[in-house]
């Protein structure tokens, strides 16, 4: 045939061999079949032969024992065709592309066969090697597909360098590429999704291998309960969930003194296997903000990101403990003393107030030591009165301690 012309393909599944009739085998055998690729797609295998003369050709892609495809290439037309790879069975064991002048009718020369060459694609998987988490991400490192050898050596088909790998991410069943094909065996990416799976597929020139380098990626999903309002020394219960059941995760429970102020550790706890919820129990010391922070973890194929709460304001409130008069009833002209004792037992100045049927007003200053004061004052107006203490803002060891307060208590004059 001619070397000029334009490749016309036609196929044909052909189930056994199509040998040569020796009646009719006649015409010289093509010869110097070569194959390879078309291109860097590896979508289609470029096959070329030389003859004597200007026939009709039968191409033919071999097994051992049978015809696995087939095309004829009438006279006219250049002595190269192209076989779509996807036509070619894949893990076939050793193939070639035979040549043979004839037509579909059958050959009328000897065959000529191209080097054998095989159709593996990889059969095993990247094993997972470094995992090393950022700050939102991950770098993962992988080893190659273990090579269990290659049936044809050498051949003209194989691609050393033809080895990709596909990175992807599962989440819902439901897969998707993450970034790829490449030739790295190592991948740095920011989290898709809070919780997701990662994998790694080989590919070469035949076909992409199953799913290997895996990686279960999970992140906190962080609920907590943080009180607004606490007494001083009280408890303050800070409880919540991490949202992810089913592992050991380490909470820890920091606080700081004002929105500016640097984070210290108060506290930490562990989550059970069966149970992800956590719980604190501080002392009201003073207002401060609380968070819960929940550290990464990577074990094997395990990535788990932690996180942080949002800060919270707990307010501490002073702790009124008592607050009555000495005696309640007093004559007119006698002194009554208004007793209280306060947590924290701070030394400063509070205020007793009265209610004079319209609002409460100021009656005096009173100092208060250690936490202790008896304000004193004459009474004279016989009846029944209202008073009650005021106990300003104070910082107590260096915490704020919000103002409060007293309950009522009633003095009766005769």
């Amino acid at each position: 045939m001619k070397t000029h012309a334009l490749v016309v393909l036609s196929t044909g599944l052909v189930l056994g061999g199509l040998a040569a009739s020796p009646a009719v085998a006649a015409d010289p055998a093509p010869i110097d079949v070569k194959i390879a690729w078309k291109d860097n797609t590896f979508q289609a295998v470029h096959v070329s032969w030389d003859e004597a003369g200007d026939r009709s050709n039968v191409i033919r892609v071999r097994s051992q024992t049978s015809t696995l495809w087939s095309t004829v290439v009438p006279a006219g037309t250049a002595n190269v065709v192209d076989v779509p790879a996807n036509l070619i069975p894949r893990d076939a064991g050793p193939l070639d592309i035979a040549v043979a002048v004839g037509d579909a009718e059958g050959d009328t020369s000897p065959v000529a066969a191209s080097p054998q060459f095989d159709t593996d694609a990889p059969v095993t998987w990247p094993d997972l090697g470094r995992l090393t988490q950022l700050a939102d991400g991950l770098t993962v490192e992988w080893t190659p597909p273990v090579d269990w050898g290659d049936s044809t050596p050498g051949d003209p088909l194989d691609r050393p360098d033809a080895i990709r790998y596909l990175p992807q991410y599962e989440v819902a069943g439901q897969v998707k590429p993450l970034g790829g094909p490449i030739t790295a065996t190592a991948l740095t990416f920011t989290n898709p999704v809070p919780k997701y799976d990662f994998g790694v597929r080989a590919r070469n020139e035949w076909g992409t291998g199953p799913v290997g380098a895996k990686v279960n990626v999970s992140s906190a999903q962080l609920t907590t309960s943080v009180p607004a309002r606490v007494l001083y020394g009280q408890p303050t219960v800070i409880k919540g969930n991490v949202g992810h059941p089913g592992g050991e995760f380490m909470v820890v429970l920091q606080a700081r003194n004002s929105a500016t102020s640097a984070w210290y550790v108060v506290g930490t706890t562990t989550t059970y296997w069966n149970d992800s919820s956590f719980s604190f129990q501080v002392t009201a010391a003073g207002t401060r903000q609380y968070r819960v922070a929940v550290p990464d973890l990577s074990v094997q194929t395990y990535a788990w990101f932690g996180g942080f709460s949002a800060p919270v304001t707990t307010t501490t409130g002073q702790r009124i403990t008592s607050a009555a008069f000495a005696a309640p009833t007093v004559r007119r002209g006698q002194t009554a003393t208004a007793n209280l004792t306060v947590e924290p037992r701070f030394t400063g100045r509070i205020h007793l107030q009265k209610w004079n049927g319209t609002t409460w007003v100021h009656v005096k200053d009173v100092l208060i030591n250690a936490g202790r004061a008896s304000g004193q004052f004459v009474s004279t107006a016989p009846g029944r009165v209202a008073y009650r203490y005021y106990v300003p803002n104070i910082t107590y060891n260096g915490l704020l301690v919000a103002a409060a307060y007293s309950p009522n208590f009633v003095l009766t004059t005769v």
